[in-house]
Formats: C-alpha cells, sequence, structure tokens
C-alpha cells in the first residue's frame, strides 16, 4: 500500500531488524500491494493482504488510500500505521497511529516566520482540503493575532490547473504576500506567477517541493527568484548528522536514489514498531493488539528522520520546519 520511496525505507527497515534477530526469533516480512494511488485498487488489495497474506500490521500512506482502507483493517482488528495528513483517522481508532507532519504545526511555523517579515497583508491561495484547512486556519489565527490581515482568501478544487483569475485579484489588491496550500500544483503555480509578473512578490507554501513535477531544476529557478519560503518535515539535507549522512549514503547506493524525508521516515516506523512488537509478541505467534498500542504510546524514539514519539490520540509528534532554495539546493531556513 506504499509509493515506492516510502517503500524503500521500509524495506530497510525490515531488513535491519531482521539482521538482529526479528522479533523475539521471528523475522519481519514486509508484504506490499501497488494501488496506484487509487482507492479503490487500494482497498481491494487492503482485503487481500488480510485475508490471504494474513498481515498483523497495515501500513498506508496518503490520506485518500488511508481513508478509503481504514474500515477494512478496522474489521479485521489489527493495527494500522500510516503515513498521511489526516489525523481524525487515528482518533477514530485505538490500535491506528499517524506518523506525518501536522498541518497546524506547520501553519504555525509559517505565521510565525511571517511575523518577523515587514509584510502586513497577505493573500491566501489553497486546495479545498482536508489537509489544506487546518493550515489555512492556523496561519490566519497567527498573522490576525498579530494585527497582520489576509485580505484575499481563495480556493480551488484539486483538478485547478490555472490559477491566473485568482492570481490576478491578488495582484490588483496589492498585497505584501501570498500564502498557499498547493502542493501537488506548486510547479503551475510558480510557472503562472512569472508568466503573470508577480514572481517579485513573496510566496509562502506548504511542503512545495513535495511531488517530483515541483521540485525540477526549472521550479526550482523560479523558486528562488522568487524568494519563497515553504515549510517542510523530516529531514534538512543541507544540515545532516553523521548517521543521518552514513543511512542517506547507503540508502542511495542500494537504491539509485537520493534519500527521501518519506523514506526515512518509513524506516523509523519500522523500527518503533518492532520495539513494540518485542514486547507483545507472545509465544503463540501472535500480537497482543491492546499491549502494541500501549507501547506505541510510550515510544520515545530518536533515529533518521529525527525525533519521534505520539500524542493521546497517537499522532506522531513533530516539529515542522522551513526551507528555501539557495544555488539550486532546498537548505533549512536559519
Amino acid at each position: 500500500m506504499l509509493v515506492r520511496l516510502k517503500k524503500n525505507g521500509l524495506l530497510l527497515g525490515v531488513e535491519d531488524v531482521n539482521a538482529k534477530g526479528g522479533i523475539n526469533g521471528h523475522k519481519l516480512e514486509l508484504v506490499v500491494e501497488d494501488n496506484g494511488g487509487q482507492a479503490p485498487s487500494a482497498v481491494s488489495g487492503m482485503q487481500k493482504m488480510i485475508s490471504s497474506d494474513q498481515i498483523d500490521i497495515a501500513i498506508s500512506a496518503f490520506t485518500h488510500i488511508a481513508q478509503a482502507t481504514k474500515g477494512a483493517v478496522a474489521q479485521a482488528n489489527i493495527p494500522m500505521f500510516y503515513i498521511a495528513s489526516l489525523p481524525d483517522i487515528a482518533k477514530e481508532n485505538p490500535l491506528f497511529f499517524r506518523d506525518y507532519f501536522d498541518a497546524v504545526n506547520l501553519g504555525d511555523v509559517l505565521g510565525q516566520h511571517i511575523l518577523k517579515t515587514n509584510i502586513k497583508t497577505v493573500a491566501y491561495l489553497g486546495e479545498q482540503s482536508d489537509a489544506c484547512f487546518p493550515y489555512r486556519d492556523e496561519v490566519r489565527r497567527v498573522l490576525e493575532a498579530d494585527g497582520r490581515k489576509v485580505l484575499i482568501d481563495e480556493e480551488f478544487v484539486g483538478t485547478t490547473n490555472d490559477f491566473r483569475t485568482q492570481l490576478l485579484k491578488i495582484k490588483s489588491a496589492k498585497v505584501g504576500g501570498i500564502v498557499t496550500c498547493a502542493w501537488k500544483k506548486s510547479d503551475l503555480l510558480m510557472t503562472q506567477l512569472k508568466e503573470l509578473g508577480m514572481i517579485s512578490l513573496p510566496t509562502f507554501q506548504t511542503v512545495a517541493p513535495f511531488l517530483p513535477n515541483a521540485d525540477t531544476k526549472e521550479i526550482r529557478a523560479l523558486y528562488e527568484e522568487n524568494g519563497t519560503v515553504s515549510t517542510w518535515y523530516g529531514l534538512s539535507f543541507d544540515s545532516l548528522n553523521e548517521s543521518q549522512k552514513a543511512f542517506a549514503n547507503r540508502y542511495e547506493q542500494k537504491f539509485g536514489k537520493k534519500l527521501s524525508s518519506d523514506a526515512a521516515f518509513a524506516y523509523d516506523d519500522v523500527m518503533v514498531i518492532s520495539q513494540a512488537l518485542n514486547s507483545c509478541f507472545g509465544a503463540d505467534g501472535k500480537i497482543d493488539n491492546k499491549c502494541f498500542a500501549e507501547q506505541m504510546l510510550k515510544t520515545n524514539y530518536s533515529g533518521i528522520s529525527g525525533k519521534l514519539s505520539f500524542d493521546s490520540n497517537r499522532l506522531s509528534q513533530r516539529d515542522g520546519i522551513l526551507i528555501k532554495v539557495v544555488n539550486g539546493e532546498w537548505v533549512k531556513v536559519r
């Protein structure tokens, strides 16, 4: 149930756990069904893994996939670990855990950064989605509490590819900057800003380089020209410690691609899952799910992707960061 970059992180995690003897002498096995990013395929794949493969723990990625598959997992009464933005999935089920960035946290981090600038008014442009609404609301709360103003609130459906009408409206309002939640369409947004002569208007984005189409050499050049500041999560690749560098090198040698934050998250997820399983895997070869959930809530782990713990709603506690492009590379905003 995983996109490939997350799968690679899981593979390395399983490899390392098994190299150390597995779980009480039992080897971990990673069972994968490729859903192609489609919810119907995800549901059938999850049902197959539950019934035929008899998985003990489900792992999922992306909000729409986790939403689609949560019913089958809940019915099977097994734990689910998901890497997606929506918190409610974890809140609804005591066996479900989310490890991902938090939209409210990112909204606060970005809002606090804008307060350090001379920008007094901004426009908001964002997707109509559960991932963007809490981010938008938190940015607004932080700015308005300081007397700053969000003059324009423009939203679009996920299929939108043309932002020119909204951007021209923003241009005419003469705001000091744009706050966006258009991560799947950041490449189009930046291109159209350039076309409309608005590339000098500062933009503050949420996880802008999330997808490959938004992180090409050409789009990075536009981010740099614009001075774009983006929220991010997990790793800042310009400031890795020695263990992170070693892991990144190992990852690149094994898979022929650079380590991603998602892959690092997935690797650490296997580590914390294995720790919990060590205390909850019985002699009969069965997992005590209640014990597993209790152990997960005690997580206090420092790994490749940083520190990881969970709150009472089973949501990971991770600090958001800010990044920008300098000399063609994403670096942490100091």
